[in-house]
């Protein structure tokens, strides 16, 4: 018993390495995270060495839970007006290359097309909506969602409905569910109505939060609706503003 108490007091004096180990297992974003420090002080209240092992069938329930059901029961709930805050973001770029344009082709084996490549030409906005996974609980509908017995059309109701997650979907890899930087910058410069690779450039910035040089469906979204509204004239730091809270990211920046 000992033993484990040793280890255990070890994983808390140094949680920040326990959450870059969990992040990597399960290919999770770093905003999912608490204050390392607060959470060890919520931590020393609880014996460790006491806790129940880790459910993979009740993680897979709570998943759904948060994916699917929350969002359908927070659709049933007025928009709220949120703040705008300013958001402290890294530098880093997934553009350092000028040209090179979608770089696609390459000797297939088959005369179909690979998903990305199939998609490099997809307007924007013209994709299937998912649920968020950041969002349920502060991007809601504006009104119940039942009026229609066939159903509504969510997308303008819950802005942080993921608009881009069937494309994400289809050109990520499917065991991490991550986008390689070099797939993300053919979409990108494809739908990015002629945007240069400087603002390309800033976008990735934004995006890539974390500076993998990859992103996930989120990052993904983030990037493709930037690129919306800069394609539209808009200030980045307006788009940035915008996005992040549609997207219910505000809060996490401001920890």
């Amino acid at each position: 018993m000992f033993g484990k108490d040793k280890k255990a007091k070890a994983m808390v004096d140094d949680l920040p390495a326990e959450f870059r180990k969990i992040q990597t297992r399960y290919n999770l974003p770093p905003g999912d995270f608490p204050n390392p420090e607060a959470f060890k002080c919520d931590l020393e209240a609880f014996k460790i060495v006491d806790f129940n092992k880790l459910s993979l069938k009740l993680i897979g329930s709570a998943d759904d839970a948060l994916s699917v059901d929350f969002p359908k029961l927070m659709q049933k709930f007025p928009t709220d007006s949120r703040r705008s805050a300013d958001i402290g973001l890294p530098e880093s770029s997934g553009f350092e290359r000028e040209g090179s344009g979608g770089g696609g082709g390459g000797s297939g084996r088959s005369s179909e097309k690979p998903p990305l490549q199939r998609h490099l030409d997809t307007p924007l906005g013209s994709v299937v909506p998912y649920p968020p996974p950041y969002s349920a609980m502060s991007a809601a509908a504006s009104s119940s969602s039942g009026r229609n017995p066939f159903g509504e059309d969510m997308t303008e109701r819950n802005p942080g409905i993921l608009r881009y997650r069937s494309l994400f979907d289809e050109i990520s890899d499917p065991q991490r569910k991550m986008l390689a930087g070099e797939s993300a910058r053919q979409v990108l410069s494809s739908q990015s109505g002629g945007l240069s690779n400087e603002w390309l450039r800033e976008v990735w910035n934004i995006a890539d939060w974390d500076m993998r040089g990859e992103l996930d469906p989120v990052q993904f979204e983030v990037a493709m609706r930037l690129c919306e509204h800069l394609k539209n004239k808009e200030p980045l730091d307006v788009a940035k503003q915008q996005v992040f809270g549609e997207l219910g990211l505000l809060n996490r920046f401001n920890q």
